[in-house]
């Protein structure tokens, strides 16, 4: 379970899982990380990486636990923030991944979903890719005033409101990463 550029026949640097990289409590290891990562994919024709995970470990027996940053929201923020930061400073475009719902309760609020409002309030992050289906584009487009685009595995935005706002944060990103 490392971390990098996963890409069929291509050699790139195999960072630390996630959970080891967290486990440091070293941000500026990981936005170093970050930037590595993200002259790579630059290295590749890409502009845009796919991470970081800002879920947080429910359960020590969880199989994929080594992708996240553990069940800390303060320590899991620190460490989202920076990867972030060291992927963006490179003129890439990072993608925050969160596969849970919008927060309901104020628990969730600062918990599950702190890593995900770092993401976009502090770092700045240009892309989210939520759960399938999941509502959590109204959070944080409208409670965190995310100006990125959603990157989706289900089909493109039906409503033309809603298209529209998808194109403009897709320009908005590229505009602001020179692509």
């Amino acid at each position: 379970g490392a971390m990098g550029i996963s890409v069929k026949g291509v050699y790139a640097t195999a960072f630390p899982a996630n959970l080891g990289m967290a486990a440091t409590w070293n941000p500026e290891l990981m936005d170093k990380a970050g930037v590595v990562i993200a002259q790579q994919a630059r290295a590749l024709n890409r502009d845009q990486v796919l991470g970081p995970l800002t879920g947080l470990a429910r359960s020590p027996l969880s199989g994929r636990i080594f992708e996240t940053y553990g069940e800390d929201p303060l320590l899991a923020s620190r460490i989202v923030v920076s990867y972030i930061s060291g992927v963006q400073g490179e003129g890439e475009i990072a993608t925050a991944i969160f596969h849970a719902d919008a927060p309901r309760t104020r628990a969730a609020r600062e918990f599950d979903a702190r890593p995900m409002e770092a993401a976009v309030s502090e770092a700045g992050v240009w892309a989210v890719k939520p759960l399938p289906g999941s509502s959590i584009r109204d959070f944080v487009n409208g409670q965190l005033g995310f100006k990125g685009f959603t990157v989706s595995e289900t089909a493109a935005p039906q409503d033309a409101d809603a298209l529209d706002e998808q194109v403009r944060g897709i320009l908005r990103a590229m505009l602001a990463n020179g692509i």
